[in-house]
């Protein structure tokens, strides 16, 4: 396949890119700044678009990271970056003889699920990224594009070097890696290993619609850190509390919600499409990371 990839030179995209190409397909990424000869420039609107009208599958992971202050100018940023990367994207989309489309969304789209299992079927949540998800996923029905649409709603992706898992192993090996708040709230997580795989899958066997790109068994916080300090072999750590979490992401990000508040979101329609997990459990995914 020739895959047209937004956003392929980040966290995510670059793994699916490596992965794709290893496979034998021909992958561009679309950059705002370009990193090599095969890069496509958002500044160049018409060599993208000539691509992606050319490509057999496109997938969107354009975005400003969230892990940061909410400040005003931060919010628009998150929220602009990816609805008007999404708008140009859906306009070329409409000329493409590509067959499939994945785009980036998160289990945001939930708001503070608490203890509620969720699936694809679940209603839309409240707060900041519930607004931001649920714009984000709209711009993909403005698309004169007649094929699959599948919206990416990613949980907490684990990787040894980059994401979330990074700082939350140090914390644990610095003994300071407790329950956030307290602890009950659920991560939806995924290895990154299985976000690729899965991403792939669905470039394979595309559908349309909502699909939860976490692992088959979300965790409270405390009972992933406590995994966490297990296989670092740190005993104990004191939790942190609610409030030094918002103070800390008042003062310097992220966001406390990000932390504080959870969704035990399940990937329903990733079951029913055949998809299969490597790692299930969030013990043995840590330890293939970190050990």
């Amino acid at each position: 396949m020739q895959v047209v990839i937004a956003g392929g030179r980040g966290f995510l995209g670059s793994a699916l890119a490596d992965s794709l190409r290893r496979a034998g397909h021909a992958v561009r990424c679309l950059e705002r700044k370009p990193r090599s000869p095969e890069d496509l420039a958002w500044q160049d609107e018409p060599a993208w678009r000539a691509a992606v009208e050319r490509a057999d599958a496109l997938v969107n992971l354009a975005g400003a990271p969230v892990a940061c202050r909410w400040t005003p100018e931060n919010r628009r940023e998150i929220l602009a970056s990816r609805v008007e990367s999404t708008t140009k994207l859906a306009e070329a989309m409409g000329d493409s003889s590509a067959s499939v489309w994945l785009n980036a969304s998160a289990v945001g789209y939930y708001g503070d699920g608490g203890d509620w299992v969720l699936d694809e079927a679940s209603p839309r949540g409240s707060g900041f990224l519930a607004d931001v998800c649920a714009q984000w996923e709209e711009v993909t029905s403005t698309t004169r594009f007649a094929g699959p649409v599948a919206l990416l709603r990613t949980g907490v992706v684990l990787d040894a070097e980059h994401g979330a898992l990074v700082p939350l192993a140090r914390l644990a090996r610095a003994f300071a890696g407790g329950a956030a708040g307290n602890g009950r709230q659920f991560m939806p997580w995924i290895h990154r290993a299985d976000w690729v795989a899965a991403a792939r899958h669905l470039l394979e066997r595309p559908i349309s619609g909502p699909v939860n790109l976490v692992g088959p068994n979300p965790v409270p916080n405390g009972e992933l850190m406590q995994a966490l300090r297990e296989v670092v072999h740190r005993p104990w750590s004191p939790p942190v509390p609610a409030f030094v979490m918002r103070w800390i992401g008042h003062v310097v990000g992220p966001d406390a919600s990000i932390i504080l508040e959870g969704q035990r979101a399940v990937p329903k329609r990733l079951f029913d499409n055949g998809f299969r997990f490597r790692f299930s459990d969030i013990k043995p995914a840590l330890k293939d990371l970190l050990v």
